[in-house]
């Protein structure tokens, strides 16, 4: 599921319920952050697997994952995010939380950090022409179609929020043990 589907299927789900009695303003919240935090995980689980793993030497695992912006900000998802990273091995940076509420102070330490190591600073009347303004940009190649559609091991996103390590299950080891357990059924 793309985080855009999540979105849409909340805000259906807020339009269709919030006039009804039973309707819980603060738990509707609590689930969303739950899904969420559940959500980044996911995605995050298939790209760590994927370049933990990967024999491409081209590819380069990662030796820790930075947590930036408003996910920084919410220490529920940081935690996620960090106990997922633990299983892997990684690290977890946190940009300071002061630094990431707000979009223009994200800009600035940005602006500081271009400074600090070289990068293009152009003051407002010299801006040529030829900057232009990307809602997205690349960083690096985009290695998003060598990613499977899913994990080997299907994370339980249940297990990111109790107090013990993440639970994982290997796909083709449960088929095996489905498919002998049918055959076995099927003799009887």
């Amino acid at each position: 599921m793309h985080f855009h589907d999540l979105k849409g299927r909340l805000y259906h789900k807020i339009r269709d319920e919030k006039d009804q009695p039973d309707w819980n303003l603060p738990d509707f919240c609590a689930g969303l952050l739950w899904m969420i935090t559940a959500h980044i995980a996911s995605k995050l689980h298939l790209c760590l697997e994927f370049l933990m793993k990967n024999p491409n030497p081209s590819i380069k695992p990662p030796t820790s994952i930075v947590v930036a912006g408003g996910v920084a900000s919410n220490s529920f998802i940081f935690n996620g995010i960090s106990k997922l990273a633990r299983e892997f091995s990684l690290p977890t940076i946190r940009v300071p939380p002061k630094l990431c509420t707000d979009n223009a102070e994200m800009i600035a330490w940005t602006g500081l950090l271009s400074a600090k190591f070289g990068g293009p600073i152009h003051r407002y009347p010299d801006i040529p022409e030829s900057v232009y303004v990307h809602d997205k940009y690349p960083i690096g190649d985009d290695i998003r179609h060598l990613l499977p559609n899913r994990p080997k091991l299907k994370l339980s996103q249940k297990s990111l929020f109790l107090s013990k390590r993440p639970y994982f299950v290997d796909r083709e080891e449960f088929r095996r043990i489905a498919r002998e357990n049918q055959k076995l059924s099927a003799e009887n």
